[in-house]
């Protein structure tokens, strides 16, 4: 079987990309089945935000967004790949926004 082993954290020796530590917000609790790739739409905020932070201001635009939770929080041209090659497979594609921190 072949198989990718995929980074969510991206290049952290950057400080110019985003980092992300917290969830959506709204999802509280139930964040570690988006984390466990178990289906959570029952729980996703109506507007999910997620909310960037100075100290990863994310100045440089990426294709994946980097983050400590473990999601795959990538461009609308990634997401056509993985549709494109796992075609066979469920996959569960929940939207974002993000904002900067107030």
């Amino acid at each position: 079987m072949k198989y990718f082993l995929l980074s969510t954290t991206g290049d952290l020796n950057d400080q110019d990309l985003v980092l992300i530590d917290d969830p959506p917000k709204g999802i509280g609790l139930r964040r570690f089945l988006m984390t466990k790739g178990r289906p959570a739409k029952a729980f996703y905020p109506a507007e999910p935000k997620i909310f960037l932070r100075e100290e990863h201001p994310g100045l440089k635009l990426s294709s994946l967004l980097g983050n400590t939770e473990s999601y795959l929080i990538v461009s609308s041209e990634v997401k056509k790949v993985f549709e494109q090659l796992c075609a066979e497979c469920e996959i569960r594609i929940s939207p974002l926004r993000s904002v900067r921190s107030p």
